[in-house]
């Protein structure tokens, strides 16, 4: 490659219909090429005006770790939020067929 040599490339596909996702992954030799392959491509415009997004991968331990520190945790509004559907869900259920709703008078 124009980075250096490539020891495996790997395209991901849909296990569907097998085209393209759109990501892969590419193993340089050295880490010298990886680091030249980011600088180089990074955000440059690919076919038909896609930007390509190229960094180094991380071993999934250290990437869980990433994540957790640049996704903010979930606010009281968020979970609010998250919760309105299931409780809006449960208030338009109609009663089991022979049982009596949560308004009927008590027996």
């Amino acid at each position: 490659g124009k980075c250096g040599a490539i020891e495996s490339l790997e395209i991901l596909t849909s296990e569907f219909d097998g085209r393209s996702r759109g990501y892969g992954f590419v193993t340089f030799a050295t880490e010298d090429a990886a680091r030249r392959c980011v600088r180089t491509y990074h955000n440059a415009v690919w076919r038909g005006g896609r930007r390509l997004f190229a960094q180094p991968a991380l071993p999934p331990h250290l990437e869980r770790l990433r994540r957790e520190k640049t996704t903010p945790p979930p606010t009281k509004r968020d979970a609010a939020a998250a919760d309105e559907p299931r409780q809006q869900q449960q208030e338009q259920k109609p009663p089991p067929p022979g049982r009596p709703g949560p308004d009927a008078p008590a027996p």
